[in-house]
């Protein structure tokens, strides 16, 4: 039996979306939110209830165009992109997971050392002045 994973953008055939210009809404850049019949927020249940009208639904669900962005995908209120807020985080975040995975690491365990190394040359990336001693061995 054979698996296939996806996610959103390829099970809708559309590029994923820039993170500096994507809308910041519940669509996450895809255009469309899904939403049920008994939705509490009336903006949804209004989009949901046109959508019915147009074409009922079998199992209470629709797709309906983001009312953040209007099905456009991008951002209406764009910001210029803060680069030292991203490199923060990726490298607080890269940190940590170095430290989870040296914590599980075993030697005889290629996965784990693989995604130990992985995780070493990413964080190498945000500081190439350090050396990642466990990526020489």
């Amino acid at each position: 039996m054979n698996i296939e994973f996806t996610d959103r953008y390829k099970a809708m055939g559309i590029p994923y979306p820039d993170p500096d210009t994507m809308c910041i809404g519940p669509c996450e850049g895809t255009g469309y939110v899904p939403v049920k019949g008994d939705d509490d927020n009336p903006i949804y249940k209004a989009l949901w209830d046109k959508a019915e009208r147009e074409k009922p639904t079998e199992d209470g669900w629709h797709f309906v165009i983001c009312p953040m962005c209007n099905g456009t995908r991008l951002n209406p209120n764009p910001q210029p992109p803060d680069y030292k807020k991203k490199y923060e985080y990726a490298d607080q975040h890269i940190k940590e997971l170095m430290h989870i995975q040296e914590a599980n690491i075993e030697d005889n365990n290629p996965y784990m050392r693989g995604l130990h190394n992985g995780l070493a040359l990413a964080y190498s990336i945000f500081h190439p002045e350090i050396i990642i001693e466990s990526v020489m061995k």
